[in-house]
């Protein structure tokens, strides 16, 4: 048997069960949220068509001000991904087409940081946040997310590939460097942009220990925090909790389902220049 007709008999076959059952907790997400709570903590559940209810979703929004976690989550996502975006994109311009002394040593010390776990900087942020009198505010969750290390390296391996011809003639033409970034840079790296889009808005949308840390007002809390504080010392209303964890589910679902195509276009541009 051949290569090809191992893959079509024997790969095919294995991914596409590995794939399904990659679909399972998604799957048990969806039925654990239309089953009423008797039914779930039954051993074994109770699950069948029968017992399809809507009261989880009635409940958790009688509960909760889920609306307005939903909304924090979805403004904050936004903004901090298109500042995280164009920040990057313009830092990676700066570190692949401009020339200045020590350059690749700086780009280096900043490439570093990525060795450095989040957990290391999480008490020195809170206090220079607390310090600056930022905490319990949504500032605290916008300030930090402007830089983003790996997407200032991954639009920089985008950019290093554009031919410098093309910005040596706009120069000459008398375009400034700010309109060389924004009439060609930012068109030739849109791909490369929405791949890092997509990457930090559901990075954003998930987050959930900085929030935790940060924020104290209800009113101010993501959609993550919410959840989580709808959690009893004692006694978990499963059946809420999985009906707020679908709807959590759905940006990022949605964004994937959309933006999907630009993933696999631009996730290897510029991989092999450096």
């Amino acid at each position: 048997m051949n290569i090809k007709r191992a893959q079509k008999y024997i790969g095919i076959p294995i991914l596409t069960l590995l794939a399904t059952l990659s679909l399972a907790p998604l799957l048990w997400l969806i039925v654990s949220a239309v089953t009423p709570q008797t039914f779930l903590l039954q051993i074994p559940p109770s699950l069948s068509l029968k017992t399809i209810s809507f009261e989880n979703f009635q409940k958790l929004f009688e509960i909760s001000t889920i609306p307005r976690w939903f909304f924090n989550s979805l403004y904050l996502s936004l903004i901090n991904t298109f500042n995280s975006v164009m920040i990057a994109t313009y830092g990676g311009f700066i570190f692949a087409k401009i020339n200045f002394k020590g350059k690749k040593l700086l780009f280096m010390i900043i490439l570093s940081s990525l060795m450095i776990p989040f957990h290391v900087t999480l008490i020195p942020s809170f206090l220079i946040l607390k310090s600056l009198k930022l905490t319990d505010t949504h500032l605290s969750l916008i300030l930090p997310a402007l830089v983003n290390v790996f997407g200032l390296f991954l639009m920089r391996q985008a950019i290093s590939t554009f031919p410098q011809e093309i910005l040596d003639q706009a120069r000459i033409d008398g375009a400034s460097e700010m309109d060389i970034f924004l009439k060609i840079i930012i068109p030739l790296a849109k791909s490369q942009m929405f791949v890092l889009a997509i990457l930090t808005f559901v990075a954003q949308w998930n987050s959930f220990l900085w929030p935790l840390i940060v924020l104290n007002r209800s009113k101010l809390f993501t959609i993550q925090v919410g959840l989580a504080t709808l959690q009893d010392q004692f006694l978990t209303d499963y059946g809420i909790l999985m009906a707020g964890a679908f709807i959590t589910s759905l940006p990022v679902i949605l964004v994937f389902f959309l933006f999907s195509r630009y993933l696999t276009k631009g996730i290897f541009a510029g991989a092999i220049k450096s």
